[in-house]
Parts: structure tokens; C-alpha cells; sequence
């Protein structure tokens, strides 16, 4: 990681003493890659405005190229700052950017083992599972959601749904159905729906339905398949957030 003071400073000096408007014109001017530069003191701009808790300014950091990944000198990343900060904004901000929520700091400590927020380490424990299973490989992934479609078949027919849900020990994850539609689990989530196995508008902790997940994960199919089996659209996050603002 490369270090640069005269760029990197002026991106400080603005954080601190102007307003995102400015930040967006003095980032105008510099070579985009700037941004990412760590200056002396071993942080980049993006690390600073989440630890001054800077909604506005991480914005626009990250219209301007900023790596929601981004580890500092200390192998802290944002979602580390957001984390220990007890920031569910940011956090939230940061992984609809795409930050890695599985990286560790030169403690060996991912962003979930520094969180103490019970709604920020929900909110990060799904992120990483939604990761791995989207680098775990297409073939693994469709074998695990056949082991989950069968043992979810059995256990329905035996009427003991909610002791298998409790064997999987999701509950931070919410429901089968919110881990379905992170997943992108499609005939999961469509037997659970053609079948009413749960309510399709259950709520996790922080409020969120499957609809909000699978909207916050981009998973378009399984959105259309809520949607179409009468998903409420109107249901809000304890933020107040519709699946379409997510």
C-alpha cells in the first residue's frame, strides 16, 4: 500500500472542515486512485469519514471510486470502523457497495468479530453467508439447496418445521426463508410459498422480510417469485426502509 501526502491531505483537510458538496469538487480534481491512497497516518479518506460516523461524506467518497473494502495500516477495513462504531447506516451502506465483510485486521478479526450490536452482527452475519455461498461454486451451492429443499419436504410433512429451523441455528439470520433469498435458493423459496410452509412476510429482527433480503442481494429471481406469490411491497425496516429503497 502506497503512501502520498499532498492528495491524500487535502482529502482530509476537506472531510474535516467543508461540506460533501466541496468533497465532491476537490475529488473532481484529483486522479481517482487518490482516494484510495493511505497518507501518513495509515488511514484513507473512507476509513476517516467512517469513523467521524459521516454518512454524507462516505457517500460521496464512494461515487468518487473509494474501496468499501479498503484496509488500512492496521488491516482495519470500513465495515471494521462501522462495526466497532455500532454504525448500522454505515454498515449497511458499505455492504450494498460490495465491501467484503469476510476480510481479517492484522488481529485476525473480521468486521463480525469486532461487532457488539446484535442488528449490525445479524446484518454482517448474513452478508457473510450470502458471500460464501456465492464463492463456494454454482455445483455446491445447488447441492446444498437439494438437501435443504428435502429435509425441509420431510419436515413439513411431519408437521415439525419450526424444530428443524431451530436445528440450523439461523435464528440471527431470521427465518429458512430470509436465508433462502439471500442465497438465491429459487425452488426453496418457491416450495415455501406454493406451500405456505412459512409466511412469506416474516420479519427478522431488524424488521426485514425475505422481500428486503432478496432485494438487498440483487437476487432478482427470487423477488419476482415473493412478488408473484403476494409478497407485501409495502412492509418497512425498523429504518423505515421498503424493499425498494434497499
Amino acid at each position: 500500500m502506497s503512501i502520498q501526502f499532498n492528495t491524500t491531505e487535502i482529502i482530509f483537510d476537506t472531510l474535516k472542515n467543508e461540506s460533501s458538496e466541496q468533497l465532491s469538487k476537490v475529488l473532481d480534481t484529483l486522479h481517482r486512485n487518490d482516494i484510495n491512497k493511505l497518507s501518513p497516518h495509515g488511514m484513507a479518506p473512507i476509513h476517516q469519514a467512517c469513523l467521524d460516523g459521516e454518512l454524507e461524506m462516505l457517500e460521496c467518497l464512494l461515487q468518487h471510486n473509494a474501496d468499501p473494502s479498503l484496509q488500512d495500516i492496521e488491516g482495519w477495513t470500513p465495515l471494521h470502523i462501522a462495526a466497532a462504531t455500532h454504525n448500522y447506516e454505515l454498515t449497511v451502506r458499505l455492504l450494498s457497495e460490495g465491501a467484503d465483510p469476510c476480510i481479517y485486521n492484522n488481529d485476525e478479526e473480521t468486521a463480525s468479530d469486532i461487532a457488539e450490536e446484535e442488528d449490525i452482527l445479524s446484518l454482517l452475519n448474513t452478508a457473510t453467508i450470502a458471500l460464501t455461498a456465492s464463492t463456494d461454486g454454482e455445483e455446491d451451492n445447488n447441492q446444498e439447496e437439494t438437501d435443504l429443499l428435502e429435509a425441509l419436504k420431510k419436515a413439513h410433512k411431519h408437521n415439525n418445521v419450526n424444530k428443524w429451523e431451530q436445528s440450523l441455528n439461523i435464528s440471527e439470520e431470521g427465518s429458512i426463508l430470509h436465508l433462502a433469498a439471500a442465497y438465491g435458493y429459487t425452488s426453496l423459496v418457491e416450495y415455501i410459498c406454493e406451500e405456505n410452509v412459512i409466511n412469506m412476510n416474516t420479519r427478522d429482527s431488524e424488521g426485514w422480510t425475505p422481500l428486503h433480503v432478496a432485494s438487498y442481494w440483487r437476487q432478482t429471481d427470487i423477488v419476482v417469485t415473493l412478488l408473484s406469490h403476494g409478497a407485501d411491497v409495502n412492509l418497512t425496516t425498523k429504518l423505515y426502509s421498503k424493499f425498494t429503497d434497499l
